[in-house]
């Protein structure tokens, strides 16, 4: 379980360090290809092409930033395939 839980930590850190590094092809390791973001506001974004298209516009304005993760929580409820994996974050 131990495992399980690094590697959900690692993407979630790697979220930041593609972002920040405008690196997006890592999204395609982070995200499965039908991703559905909830930005709110009644805004969503669906599909990786979509979502790794939209990350480089937004972030073309800007000459850095910087995406910091900490404090993770992470609760494993079962022992799922990685075939199949599922993330809410």
């Amino acid at each position: 379980m131990f495992d399980d839980y690094s590697q959900i930590v690692n993407l979630v850190n790697l979220y930041a360090v593609a972002t920040d590094s405008h690196r997006y092809e890592l999204f395609e390791r982070i995200f499965t290809h039908d991703v559905h973001l909830d930005v709110g506001g009644g805004v969503s974004i669906d599909g990786l092409d979509v979502l790794m298209s939209g990350y480089r516009d937004i972030h073309a304005v800007f000459s850095a930033t910087q995406h910091m993760t900490s404090g993770h929580t992470v609760r494993i409820d079962c022992d799922c395939s990685p075939s199949a994996p599922m993330a809410q974050i």
